[in-house]
């Protein structure tokens, strides 16, 4: 199987000037020059062309600033269109399609392409085409295109009849379908398109008229192509019944000897390629089936498609592929306007030329004379310069000999000195330094001995500006000469310079022919730094989803765990049982604060909050703080005159303290002062929120810092740490939008420094948790429908309940319990669900019952706030229980659905608009 996937590449017409750039054509016609003439320049001409450029760019600049496509808030954005070609990229009609296609689109303003291939022309039995057809889905399902450009067949019927599905209600327009479909009507939703339109008689007809011959033969095969190419065939038998067709379907290359019997004069038609070895096996390209027949066959070959010319193709009244995509792309260019698809007539009209090789004509005894008056002549003879270059050059170098003399050495001293300023130039553009070595000499420029921390007043020697390398850098440096002395074309080797600050600077060696070792030096501090923050981003990334994923387990662990434990205790009347039983409770509850933290590290979506000032919380944790710290170490807060709201609830904000204010006691432990600051700053154009916690301790050296935020990670002695709290302050900040970050010197101390943006709303409260009053157990018995896919969590909330008194009925899945609510839809008074469930999610599943009956009470268990997405779609009324639970917070949740005010229909009206779509 294969799947010939290339990467996206993105066009944005960017300025008047690139945008006007493509209209190239426009402008020299304008100021009377031809294609393919000298470039000539004269005043003139110049001036012509400026008074041509003045109206193009005045144009431009008016379409630029219009934006063609916006998000939901009305932001305008990138428009994205998805190029899918049936066929490979090194095919040169997919080549001429995609020019065609960016030359239309060029002057549409922040516009992206992305191109697929589905490369049915070399492997066109499409085995691969289901994981072609998975692949987009994956790849542009976080943001699908504003339209889809499909090119031929092949990938406009694998993708069609899938449009609803993968892409719904995006514009589709299509190009090079072969023919008039009777399956595409105009005026279909949401499609417009080119129809290919081959003009093989005109080629055929010319063909049999320079050659006089009885018959010819034609190569086609029984792929799609081939297949649309059959009516074709048919007019043509029927319109020379005098002649011979032959047609040749799927020729293999191996069995070209076949037609060693065609007479010579008979034209070949090669309208599709050969097959490789067998009839139904691969497909060569045209390129390589052309070249083919060329070479065992003396016939001449003709065919009407423009990539072929110069191959070995006589020529024909060529279909441009050019014009091809430069149509498909005007229409892309209609629909990301505004116009709908369906208003778009299909086309079927593209531009042919009569296009030959001179030197096929030439060989076969042809003259322009015999072509249509519009044919032109490619590939001609060499002018009479070229052809006599061996008998003029010498002669005008004998003429000029003496002239050219003296001017070579002027032009020699000359463009040597240019050389010297433009290297000059170009080394200190890229801010490099050189260095040259010969034996004990040495040259090295300012910028190297800068790169060095050398002085450029010592001696310049090797020895001199290594001196502030690392031992390893100096071995390193040593080995790579000495690999270069031996014979080595070029070496590269990165030196640590132990400076102030430290850096590290890539060297760039080679040997020249006289003997000496020339090198570039440039500063990659800045990009070796980045590089390692992105390596720890990452790393931290997926110990959050690991941490998280292991939270969410052990969340139905501990419900399990807690609950039976809770109940053992409640109903055993041996006291050493109650005991055991209260141990394991307490347990539990100390497990269950520690997965918080890991959720709270492994949270990827934004907290759910309210909005509350930095200083105000600070101010209400002084006292804790300095009771945790202790006597022996000093707490100094210095906050911002002004208020600082950010979209967090208080109690995050206390955990961030708490948890970086105990680090810093624990890096002073003879004493010390900690420093709590906050202020206000602006990163482009925002408002942001800054808070400094910076203490006098130990510091932290680098390879601590690297691993910093990871958690269980901690320096501290076995049983001393639990290695989770500066990754729980990264999780609540990094989901609360902000950012964190240190520097620390090591015996100074440390700073930590975390940046929210400021909030605009107004003291906006939080959604408030759901209280769970302890109330009596139900007497009456209620029916509660349990959707549940954790086994264990689901046997012991089913033995709970019906502890209780109420009757359940157990469902492991969405579906599940949707069907037995489609049963009997007055059979339950409360549904309780967990959030996220397989083949259905909870809040799917909540909105089709609620079709059924909108009067049905819903609750609602969760172990993991991972699927935000899902909670956002919740009705604001909806309550969840987070999971692990306790026995009577259970009766108690249960108890108040079922005695709550509010209906399903109701909550249901509570929605927050526009909720997010969702794959189950």
């Amino acid at each position: 199987m294969l799947v010939l996937i290339t990467p996206h590449f993105n066009f944005r017409a960017s300025s008047a000037i690139a945008t006007v750039g493509t209209s190239d054509a426009k402008l020299r016609r304008c100021a009377g020059l031809r294609q393919g003439s000298p470039q000539r320049t004269s005043l003139t001409s110049l001036i012509i062309a400026a008074v041509c450029w003045l109206p193009a760019s005045a144009q431009v600049s008016g379409v630029l600033d219009e934006a063609l496509c916006r998000d939901s808030a009305g932001t305008p954005r990138d428009c994205a269109v998805l190029l899918i070609h049936s066929y490979h990229p090194a095919l040169k009609w997919t080549q001429s399609l995609s020019a065609g296609v960016a030359d239309a689109l060029r002057p549409l303003p922040a516009l992206r392409i992305d191109t697929e291939y589905l490369d049915a022309k070399r492997r066109p039995e499409l085995e691969h085409a289901e994981s072609f057809v998975e692949l987009l889905r994956v790849k542009y399902f976080a943001r699908p295109p504003d339209v889809i450009l499909i090119s031929d067949d092949p990938a406009f019927d694998l993708l069609w009849p899938k449009r609803q599905a993968l892409f719904p209600n995006v514009p589709i327009v299509f190009m090079g379908l072969n023919g008039r479909r009777r399956d595409l009507a105009p005026g279909t939703p949401g499609l417009t398109g080119i129809f290919e339109r081959h003009e093989t008689d005109r080629t055929v007809a010319l063909a049999l008229a320079l050659t006089q011959a009885g018959g010819m033969v034609v190569i086609t095969d029984t792929s799609e192509t081939g297949l649309a190419n059959e009516p074709t065939l048919e007019r043509l038998v029927a319109k020379y019944p005098d002649r011979k067709v032959r047609i040749e379907r799927d020729l293999p290359a191996s069995r070209l000897g076949r037609l060693n019997d065609v007479p010579a004069d008979w034209p070949i038609i090669p309208m599709l390629p050969l097959r490789e070895q067998e009839s139904d096996g691969p497909m060569l390209s045209q390129l390589q089936s052309v070249a083919l027949l060329r070479e065992a066959l003396p016939n001449p070959l003709f065919y009407d498609v423009e990539w072929l010319m110069g191959s070995g193709v006589v020529g024909g009244y060529n279909l441009s592929g050019t014009d091809h995509g430069r149509q498909a792309g005007e229409l892309v260019a209609e629909v990301l306007r505004g116009r709908s698809a369906a208003s778009l007539a299909f086309r079927d009209t593209t531009a042919h030329r009569w296009t030959f090789d001179a030197r096929e004509l030439a060989r076969f005894g042809w003259t322009p004379a015999d072509l249509p008056a519009t044919a032109e002549l490619l590939f001609t003879t060499p002018s009479y310069w070229d052809q006599h270059r061996t008998v003029l050059l010498p002669a005008s170098a004998v003429l000029l000999a003496a002239a050219l003399l003296i001017l070579a050495l002027s032009a020699t001293v000359a463009r040597q000195r240019r050389s010297e300023h433009r290297l000059a130039a170009a080394l200190g553009a890229h801010n490099a330094g050189v260095f040259e070595l010969k034996g004990s000499q040495s040259y090295a420029s300012p910028r190297w001995l800068e790169l060095f921390d050398a002085s450029d007043a010592a001696p310049l020697s090797s020895e001199h500006w290594e001196a502030p390398a690392s031992a390893m850098s100096r071995q390193a440096f040593a080995e790579a000469l000495k690999r270069l002395t031996a014979g080595a074309a070029r070496e590269r080797v990165e030196i640590e310079i132990v400076g102030s600050p430290p850096r590290t600077v890539d060297i760039l060696m080679t040997r020249s022919s006289t003997g000496t070792v020339v090198g570039v030096g440039t500063d990659i501090t800045a990009r070796r730094q980045l590089e390692e923050e992105v390596s720890r981003q990452h790393r931290l990334q997926a110990l959050g989803e690991l941490s998280g994923g292991i939270a969410h387990d052990f969340n139905n662990l501990l419900t399990i765990v807690n609950c039976n434990a809770q109940l053992i205790a409640d109903l055993s009347d041996d006291a050493t049982t109650r005991r055991i039983a209260s141990d394991i409770s307490e347990a539990g509850a100390r497990a269950a604060d520690l997965t918080s933290q890991l959720l709270a590290f492994g949270r990827p979506e934004p907290l759910i909050a309210g909005v509350i000032d930095v200083n105000q919380s600070i101010g209400h944790a002084h006292r804790l703080l300095q009771r945790l710290i202790g006597p022996n170490h000093e707490l100094v807060t210095l906050l911002h005159d002004e208020p600082l709201p950010v979209a967090l609830s208080s109690a995050h904000i206390e955990q961030v303290l708490t948890n970086l204010v105990l680090n810093a006691r624990d890096a002073m432990a003879d004493g010390g002062s900690i420093a709590i600051e906050t202020a206000q700053t602006l990163d482009d154009g925002r408002k942001i929120a800054v808070l400094t916690v910076q203490d006098t301790g130990v510091g932290i050296d680098r390879a601590t810092g690297q691993r910093l935020f990871e958690p269980f990670f901690t320096t501290k002695k076995v049983g001393e740490g639990s290695g989770l709290g500066l990754s729980t302050v990264y999780g609540i900040v990094t989901a609360s939008g902000g950012t964190v970050d240190y520097d620390s010197t090591p015996g100074v101390g440390t700073t930590f420094t975390i940046r929210w943006p400021l909030s605009d709303a107004e003291g906006a409260a939080p959604r408030p948790p759901p209280a769970h009053p302890a109330t009596t157990l139900p007497r009456e018995e209620r029916a509660i429908l349990l959707v549940e896919d954790e086994p264990g969590v689901g046997r012991t909330t089913e033995n709970l309940l019906t502890m209780a008194g109420y009757k359940i009925t157990v469902a492991k899945d969405g579906r599940e319990g949707l069907k037995l609510f489609q049963q009997d839809p007055t059979a339950f008074d409360l549904v309780l669900s967990d959030v996220v469930l397989p083949h259905m999610d909870g809040v799917s599943m909540m909105a089709q019952i609620s079709a059924l009956r909108p009067d049905i009470r819903f609750g609602f268990v969760s172990g993991y706030d991972r699927h935000a997405s899902l909670a956002s779609r919740l009705p604001l009324s909806v309550e969840m229980l987070n999971k692990p639970f306790s026995r009577r917070e259970l009766y108690a949740f249960v108890d108040q659905r079922l005695q709550a005010t509010h209906s399903l229909a109701a909550d249901l009206s509570e929605t927050r608009p526009d909720p997010k779509p969702l794959t189950s």
